[in-house]
């Protein structure tokens, strides 16, 4: 009985640690063929595939710069469907429907064919594309809020969803509303650095995924990416450490499936990865923490497009003495803006 007690250790043993290693399901270099990923550089940064989906074996990759929705399974591609210019982010509900998110609308495709398509209201910018219990599909708005996707209907509230809220740099609320199911519970950030938080999707457990970036220090800036994981009731069971994606720009990185299974997209100056963290089954210490894994390359020398050329500035005499913590004190006041511009504007 001793020995089976002992061998019964070691195989959970093995498997949490398993659960705890990401390992790499898709790679592929950069470049035009129909196997590879396409990466552009503009004077604003680099831009390679902008989202990825995984349906069972399959992954699926939104190679926007050259122009294709591709389909691979175990490494080969299976099928490749022609999109629009600014493609962003995707979603299938069956073999046969397929969301498309561009800059300026959405569009819906049957059978590789676009069938409707819907205008986003100016002002709004949207984060994702997801699916949630009994919801087709909805749009994730940067406020925090959903709106359904129905092609008939165009958008609309939508009646289940899973808001997420920066209250403060120490706190957050999350609200949730899925399969007559409702709940709300705060995140504290006793540490005050908050930055950013983004809901990524559900299991089949009802878990949910946030993501959230925390500052380490915000001059110069340093960040640190973390997924964490909650039950309904705000129980926090899992704390996942991912790699920051710094080398070209990516809309959305992270994908949650119905296992609780989490993927990220990374993108590095040989390659394109995607990493997938399997649920690590029953946690007796809560949260768990898992780290972020390390990478073979040095980032000393790798130019990100967070690191622009140093400007040369003109000496400036007489400025005002400001202390760092009234620099931070600002922070907060500084506001992204973003507008929806046609041929007749420009």
């Amino acid at each position: 009985m001793k020995k089976l007690s002992t061998g019964l250790f070691l195989i959970i043993l093995f498997n949490v640690v398993q659960a705890q290693k990401p390992q790499v399901i898709y790679k592929a270099d950069w470049g035009t063929r129909a196997e590879q990923a396409g990466l552009r550089t503009a004077f604003d940064g680099r831009y390679g595939p902008q989202a990825f989906r995984i349906k069972g074996d399959s992954v699926l990759i939104l190679d926007e710069q050259n122009r294709k929705l591709k389909t691979f399974y175990n490494g080969s591609l299976q099928q490749s469907l022609k999109i629009s210019p600014v493609s962003r982010d995707f979603l299938l509900t069956n073999k046969q429907h397929l969301t498309l998110l561009t800059d300026a609308q959405i569009q819906y495709f049957e059978n590789g064919k676009q069938i409707a398509s819907a205008g986003i209201e100016a002002g709004k910018v949207v984060q994702a594309i997801q699916k949630i219990p009994s919801a087709a599909a909805i749009l994730r708005f940067s406020n925090g809020e959903n709106e359904t996707l129905n092609p008939a209907t165009s958008l609309q509230k939508s009646g289940d969803f899973v808001n997420v809220y920066k209250r403060s740099a120490s706190l957050a609320e999350i609200v949730v509303n899925v399969s007559a199911k409702q709940a709300s519970f705060f995140i504290d950030f006793p540490d005050r650095n908050l930055a950013d938080l983004q809901f990524i999707g559900m299991d089949e457990q009802n878990h949910l995924f946030i993501h959230i970036d925390l500052f380490l220090q915000q001059v110069p800036l340093k960040v640190k990416r973390q997924v964490r994981v909650f039950e309904l009731d705000g129980t926090h069971l899992l704390t996942y450490g991912i790699p920051l994606n710094d080398y070209a720009l990516i809309f959305r990185d992270l994908e949650v499936t119905d296992d609780g299974s989490l993927f990220q997209m990374i993108q590095l100056p040989e390659e394109l990865k995607i990493l997938k963290w399997s649920w690590p089954g029953s946690v007796k210490k809560l949260p768990l923490e898992i780290e972020a894994p390390e990478y073979d390359w040095n980032r000393e020398e790798q130019q990100s497009f967070f690191e622009p050329e140093p400007a040369v500035l003109p000496k400036v005499t007489d400025l005002p003495n400001v202390t760092p913590e009234q620099a931070l004190s600002i922070g907060n006041s500084y506001v992204q803006l973003h507008w929806n511009c046609t041929a007749d504007n420009m």
